[in-house]
C-alpha cells in the first residue's frame, strides 16, 4: 500500500510475488487509480445550508450538533455560548437541576421556543449570532424562572420528578424576560400555570406529538405573559378511579412520576410520629426506599392477590425509610397499634389519602376507595 503508487518501488515490491497475487494486487491499483474524488465548492451566506452540508460530511465521523454551529457563529471576544452553557449548567446544579443543564438539547429548545416561537434546535440556525448574544439573557431567566415555579408551587425538586421535561419548553417562554427583571406572576397567572401543569400530566398530552403540543403551549404562554386572551390548558382531561387502580407503580414512568407529585401536594405525614414527611429529600433521593405499599406485598401475594393490583398506585404511599422499617409486612390492622390516636391519626389518614377503611384488612375495598379519593383530588387539580 505504501508503494502502490511509485511505479518503480511497486515493480520492485511485488517481482516476487505469486502470478495470481499479483494479478489481483494490479486490478486493485488500477481501480484505486482511475477513481473519482469529487469537490464541490459551496458559496452561500445561509447557516442552515451550512449546517446541513457539515451535518453529511460528519456523518460517519465526528458529529457536528446544533450548540458547535451555534456557538461558531455566535462567538465574539465577550461571548463564548458553550461557556455560557457550561455557567447555566452550574447554577442549575445549586437547585437540584443539574439535569437540564447536562441535556442540551432540551437547553437548546427551550432556547428556540424563547428566541423564535418554536420548540425544536433546528430553528435557531438561521439566527443572526448577534441576535443570540443579545437575547440569551432572556433564555436563561426563563429556564431559571420556570424551574423556580416548578420547585415552589409544584414541590418538582429535580429533573427526573417532571413526568414530562419537555413541559419545561413553553413553561420557560412565560418567565423569559431580558435584563435582571423578574417576572411577577398575578395570582390569576399562578392558578392558570398549575392547571396547565396538572392537565398536561393526567392528559399525557406530551406523551406524543410533543413538538404539535409545545408550538401551541408556546404560543398561548407569550399571551398569558403579555395579559392578552388566552386558551393555555383548555384541553380536554378527565381523570377517573381507573387511572389508579389500573397503573403500576413504576418509578421513572410518567403516570407514577404524576402520582407522585399528587401525593406530595397533599403534603403526607408519617405513619409512626405524625410529622410531616421531608418532600425535599424523599423527591431528590426518588428511589424505592421512601415509598411503601399500604397493604403489604408479602401477606397479598400469600392471599393470592395479583401482582399488578398489589403494586398499583390505590395501594402506594410516600412514607420514610424509618417507618418503612417499622412496618415492615405487617398487616394494617398491625401496623395500626404503632400509629397516635385521635386527631394525629386523623390528619395522617388524610394525609395519606385515605380513612379506617385501610385497617378493615379487606384490600379490595380499601383499594377501590382510595382510587375513588385519589380521583376526585386530581379532578380538583386539573380544574
Amino acid at each position: 500500500m505504501r508503494v502502490l503508487f511509485d511505479s518503480i518501488a511497486y515493480r520492485t515490491a511485488t517481482e516476487t510475488l505469486d502470478k495470481n497475487v499479483l494479478q489481483n494486487i494490479d486490478e486493485l491499483q488500477s481501480r484505486i487509480k482511475e477513481a473519482m474524488l469529487p469537490v464541490e465548492l459551496l458559496r452561500t451566506d445561509d447557516r442552515a445550508k451550512v449546517a446541513i452540508v457539515f451535518e453529511r460530511i460528519n456523518h460517519m465521523g465526528v458529529p457536528l450538533d446544533t450548540l458547535q454551529l451555534l456557538t461558531a457563529w455566535t462567538w465574539s471576544d465577550d461571548f463564548d455560548l458553550q461557556q455560557r452553557f457550561e455557567d447555566l449548567r452550574e447554577s442549575l446544579e445549586d437547585h437540584g437541576f443539574a439535569g437540564v443543564g447536562e441535556d442540551t438539547s432540551l437547553v437548546l429548545r427551550c432556547c428556540a421556543a424563547i428566541l423564535v416561537g418554536q420548540p425544536t434546535a433546528d430553528n435557531l440556525i438561521g439566527l443572526n449570532g448577534a441576535s443570540v448574544r443579545d437575547r440569551f439573557n432572556e433564555a436563561e431567566n426563563g429556564i431559571k424562572g420556570a424551574i423556580d415555579f416548578l420547585r415552589k408551587q409544584l414541590g418538582v425538586e429535580t429533573l427526573r420528578n417532571m413526568p414530562y421535561p419537555t413541559m419545561l419548553i413553553p413553561l420557560s417562554v412565560y418567565f423569559a424576560v431580558p435584563g435582571a427583571t423578574q417576572v411577577v406572576i398575578p395570582g390569576t397567572h399562578r392558578q392558570r400555570l398549575e392547571r396547565w401543569f396538572w392537565r398536561s400530566c393526567f392528559s399525557e398530552r406530551y406523551s406524543g406529538q410533543t413538538n404539535r403540543a409545545a408550538r401551541n403551549d408556546i404560543v398561548e404562554m407569550t399571551k398569558l405573559r403579555n395579559g392578552e386572551s388566552a386558551t393555555l390548558g383548555e384541553f380536554a382531561v378527565a381523570v377517573g378511579p381507573e387511572f389508579f387502580l389500573d397503573t403500576v407503580f413504576r418509578l421513572g414512568t410518567a403516570r407514577t412520576t404524576t402520582f407522585i407529585l399528587l401525593l406530595g401536594s397533599v403534603e403526607p405525614r408519617s405513619f409512626i410520629s405524625g410529622n410531616k414527611v421531608n418532600l425535599g429529600e424523599v423527591l431528590k433521593g426518588y428511589n424505592r426506599h421512601e415509598f411503601h405499599h399500604m397493604y403489604p406485598q408479602v401477606r397479598l401475594k400469600d392471599d393470592g392477590v395479583d401482582s399488578r393490583e398489589i403494586s398499583s398506585l390505590a395501594n402506594m404511599c410516600i412514607l420514610g425509610r424509618s417507618d418503612n422499617n417499622m412496618i415492615r409486612n405487617r398487616r394494617p390492622s398491625a401496623y395500626r397499634e404503632l400509629m397516635p390516636e385521635g386527631s394525629d391519626l386523623a390528619d395522617i389518614l388524610r394525609s395519606a389519602v385515605t380513612t379506617e377503611t385501610l385497617f378493615s384488612d379487606d384490600f379490595e375495598t380499601f383499594r377501590r376507595e382510595r382510587a375513588d379519593m385519589l380521583a376526585k383530588i386530581a379532578q380538583a387539580l386539573v380544574e
